[in-house]
């Protein structure tokens, strides 16, 4: 609670000089908001003497104190100086030539010595020949026993695979995937041309078989390459749905016609539906289209009302 203000002092009538007597009468009547006061303010009476030399009297008559002001305390704002901006400006720390720099302003700080990340550890085994330098490592080792690699399926592999020399990497994956010298030369009677270890993995990978190779054979396709096979084995292609897309009207299509309808999930049941929906003879490329946003018999249906005459 902010205080009242004190009271103003009272005021004393000063002595007359000796000798002369003052009389003086001063009425004071303080402002007042009503109407009718403000009349009465003027009946101000002052009865002074003629004399000059006469010091008057007052008689004080206080102003009523008015109601109390709140303190309100001032906005201090305070601007935060860009120190790095600032000390850029100075030079040598002295503003002006004054001595002794600028106070609250300090030096940027020195950038981080650059790390140099250790190189990731990584022993590349692609050209590493078995025995090429003699002794084995501690990895070699380790990733020969991981995969189940013998000494017996080294020897195995290095006279019968055909594949030349092998890497640890290509022995060490072939023996995961189950690669044996029985399988390339059963993928090799198929007319395949096994020249490379990438190409048996893919091709074991995906479960290409003598017998797929066969039954593709029997659908139409007979000069399919090691790439073309482990496309269509990757999709899900099988001598079953080659024949329902002939009988659907879709026959010796490409290979890569194959794997994108079956991709896409295109079937007989599909391409009949569309034809009975009045679409017909659709090209792959727009049956593939079609599937791929979901247009099929029923979307068909539903909008053949707003369709134009």
């Amino acid at each position: 609670v902010t205080p009242a203000p004190p009271a103003p002092p009272a005021l004393h009538a000063p002595k007359a000089k000796e000798g002369k007597e003052a009389n003086c009468k001063v009425d004071v009547v303080a402002e007042s908001d009503d109407e009718n006061d403000m009349e009465a303010d003027t009946d101000t009476e002052v009865d002074v003497d003629n004399d000059e030399d006469a010091t008057p009297v007052v008689a004080w008559t206080p102003m009523p104190h008015a109601a109390p002001m709140a303190l309100v305390a001032p906005t201090v704002r305070v601007a935060v100086a860009n120190a790095p901006a600032i000390a850029a400006a100075v030079a040598g720390g002295v503003i002006g030539g004054v001595e002794g720099g600028v106070w609250g302003v300090q030096e940027p700080p020195e950038p981080p010595e650059p790390v140099t990340p250790r190189p990731f550890r990584y022993r590349d085994r692609s050209h590493t020949k078995i025995g090429s330098t003699g002794k084995l490592t501690v990895d070699d080792l380790i990733a020969l026993r991981t995969a189940g690699v013998t000494p017996a399926y080294i020897e195995e592999m290095r006279k019968n695979a055909g594949l030349g020399e092998l890497s640890l990497d290509e022995i060490a994956a072939m023996r995961l995937q189950g690669v044996t010298p029985s399988y390339i030369g059963a993928m090799r009677s198929a007319g395949l041309k096994i020249d490379s270890a990438d190409t048996i993995i893919a091709l074991k990978v995906q479960g290409v078989s003598p017998e797929y190779i066969d039954g593709m054979r029997a659908a139409g396709y007979a000069n399919l390459s090691a790439k073309d096979l482990i496309s269509l084995r990757a999709m899900g292609v099988t001598p079953s749905y080659v024949k329902q897309l002939a009988d659907a009207g879709y026959k010796n299509i490409s290979a890569h016609d194959l794997s994108s309808l079956r991709a896409m999930g295109v079937s007989p049941e599909f391409i009949k539906s569309l034809s009975d929906a009045g679409y017909t003879n659709l090209s792959v490329k727009d049956l593939t289209r079609m599937a791929a946003v979901g247009v099929n018999a029923d979307f068909i249906r539903d909008l053949a009302k707003y369709k134009t005459k």
